[in-house]
């Protein structure tokens, strides 16, 4: 390889290659005539290679393979063969060489050559359970894999493919071990699902067909949630007096949730749980079974609570009457409020209010009212109860009650920095906030809303602190963008207007991604011989590149960087 100097600008990972600078070619020169037979090489880690290199000139002097395993060189010859019993090396890089007479004196051509191995193994790691709504990572670990860019990962749940990812960029030649998270938000009908990695090399023309892959045993994670009600949350239902009727109450949870039933005890009520069912069964009805029956559907995870309303008719028996001014109460935890509840029957033998706080009784009185003047407890859950003298002998009413508070603080928690193209969780973290059912976060990238998350199920009526990941996958616009989580409270009919809200802190977070050349990785120049040349190379790049050139030093070359681009001058 005489002619010319082969220079390589090697940039962080990445390479990039201007090849030989021959002199100019004169006008009458013929041309390079390299032939490989064949041109593309796919071959697996150990076994045999044959490759025929010829050309068809006649000027020939020789021709030879340059290699780091069985090198070639036959004088006065037209053709060379590369062959090797048991290819056993990664970077053979084998180039064939065709020397001439005349100009150019040396042809070289390098061999498109995929060295492959399968992967050793392909395994998932996984958390032992994930919750519903919240992204949890499964990982695919592939071992022992070459070469990287024509690796294709893929994960499953059941037959349903969930995510790929490939190494196109990636030069490694060697075998790798890698690790791919992918991110899952699972729901209610991911809970006892398999899921599957599936590794495959795309090796292209002249590779394996079918692609070559392999499959990870078969894995099933639990999926938590909190129970939700498979029925109305408020029922109403009657029954006759001396009549029966058995109220139901069932939920969807995982774990499966236990039953807790509140109401006053009585020798013709008898409770039931039976296959994920809850009843109360009562027979002989009376007027002292007309009431709120409360079930409490529970978990580590929450609680569902469904209110049905029992009413016991005789044949003649006026409807009940309790009416609440107002009817809905939004108030701030430690202010004060007050309620009147009042009937327009005429049977009345007093009214008052059940409460853990201010509980009223009012005997002979058509009206009670509850006042609290500092209302600092979570579960007061005041109840309007009326007594007649006729059926229904007590009617019982709960107010809609909203006890609210602002948010503590609200904060942004997200990795030092994140790369591009790769899914990162940037969280809002909320404290000190109720309640939660009433909660709305949303994450804002400047002015640009990127996800929102609300919490309508959440049952809590006590302070909660929360949590929120948001998935963000970045591109090199967001390099220096500003994040912001804001935490609104909606409390609807009552509450305050505008909406409470709170922002966190804006946060800048880099985004780091490897060079990439502004001008092509491939570059063939001339210069007259005697005369001066310029080579550049740039690349875009976080954090800024540095640049380091391989060529044979000489005392008319010089190399300069300056305002991100690195150059070669011949002088």
């Amino acid at each position: 390889m005489e002619p010319g100097n082969l220079i390589t600008c090697v940039l962080a990972l990445l390479f990039c290659i201007t090849p030989t600078i021959p002199a100019a070619p004169r006008a009458s020169s013929p041309a390079c005539d390299v032939n490989m037979d064949p041109s593309r090489v796919v071959v697996r880690f150990g076994d045999p290679v044959t490759v025929t290199c010829s050309t068809t000139r006649e000027d020939v002097l020789g021709a030879g393979w340059e290699s780091s395993v069985s090198p070639v060189n036959e004088p006065d010859s037209k053709i060379a063969v590369w062959n090797v019993s048991s290819l056993t090396v990664w970077d053979a890089e084998p180039k064939c060489f065709i020397n001439y007479m005349n100009e150019p004196r040396q042809c070289v051509e390098k061999l498109d050559l995929v060295i492959y191995k399968y992967p050793e193994s392909v395994s998932l790691i996984a958390p032992d359970f994930m919750k519903i709504g919240v992204e949890s990572t499964i990982t695919c670990q592939v071992l022992d894999v070459a070469p990287a860019r024509y690796f294709s990962v893929k994960l499953y749940k059941g037959d349903e493919q969930l995510g790929s990812r490939s190494f196109n960029h990636d030069s490694t030649r060697f075998p790798v071990n890698e690790s791919i998270p992918f991110p899952v938000t699972p729901t209610r009908t991911g809970n006892g699902a398999e899921y599957t990695c599936v590794a495959e090399l795309q090796l292209g023309p002249g590779g394996p067909k079918p692609n070559p892959e392999k499959r990870s045993p078969s894995l099933k994670i639990p999926v938590f949630y909190k129970p939700s009600l498979l029925s109305a949350a408020e029922e109403n239902v009657e029954v006759r007096e001396g009549g029966s009727i058995v109220l139901k109450c069932s939920a969807d949870g995982s774990p499966a949730p236990t039953y807790e039933w509140k109401y006053p005890k009585a020798d013709n009520v008898q409770e039931i749980t039976k296959d994920g069912v809850s009843t109360v069964n009562i027979t002989r009805a009376s007027s002292s079974n007309a009431r709120v029956y409360e079930c409490h559907a529970k978990n580590i995870y929450g609680v569902a609570t469904k209110n049905i309303t029992l009413t016991v008719k005789g044949a003649s028996s006026p409807a009940c009457d309790v009416n609440m001014d107002p009817s809905r109460v939004v108030v701030r935890f430690g202010d004060p409020v007050t309620v009147t509840c009042s009937t327009t029957r005429e049977d009345v033998l007093g009214a008052g209010w059940e409460s853990s706080v201010s509980p009223v009784n009012e005997p002979d009185s058509k009206i009670a009212v509850w006042n609290v003047s500092s209302l600092t407890v979570w579960d007061a859950e005041p109840k309007c109860f009326i007594n007649y003298m006729n059926e229904p002998r007590q009617c019982v009413e709960k107010l809609d009650l909203v006890i609210y508070k602002y948010l503590e603080s609200v904060s942004l928690i997200a990795p030092d920095f994140m790369k591009i193209g790769e899914k990162s969780n940037i969280t809002c973290q909320v404290l000190d906030v109720a309640p939660a059912r009433y909660l709305s976060v949303k994450l804002y990238k400047g002015d640009e809303q990127l996800l929102n998350r609300s919490f309508t199920h959440d049952s809590t009526r006590f302070p909660v602190n929360e949590s929120i990941p948001f998935p963000v996958t970045p591109t090199r616009t967001d390099n220096g963008a500003e994040y912001t989580c804001v935490a609104e409270l909606q409390l609807g009919p009552g509450g305050p207007k505008p909406n409470p809200e709170k922002r966190s802190p804006p946060l800048k977070i880099p985004v780091v991604y490897k060079p990439s050349l502004l001008s092509a990785a491939e570059e063939n120049v001339e210069v007259r011989d005697g005369g001066s040349i310029v080579l550049k190379c740039s690349a875009d790049g976080s954090p800024a590149p540095t640049y380091e050139w391989k060529y044979p030093k000489a005392d008319n070359v010089q190399e300069i960087t300056k305002d991100g681009v690195s150059t070669g001058q011949y002088l």
